[in-house]
């Protein structure tokens, strides 16, 4: 249990260190924040995208009876 309240009280000492110290620069916290909200939002766009064209199946009855052009392999196979 101390270990525990060690651990809590230093957490909360270098979160009030790391708030500090952003304060202090808030041209470089701005341009992280706006990174970080561009990459989640790029990852999200990208994991959408693909999700709807690779991962899910295709709206036909009979998706075993498609071939892909070229390979000569049924979906499933591709």
């Amino acid at each position: 249990m101390d270990l525990l309240r060690r651990l809590a009280g230093s957490c909360a000492q270098d979160f009030r260190f790391a708030v500090r110290t952003l304060s202090k620069t808030p041209g470089f916290t701005a341009i992280a924040a706006l990174s970080i909200a561009l990459g989640i939002g790029a990852n999200t766009a990208i994991f959408s995208l693909i999700d709807a064209v690779m991962w899910r199946m295709l709206p036909v009855k009979e998706p075993a009876g498609l071939w892909v052009v070229g390979d000569g392999m049924t979906y499933q196979e591709y």
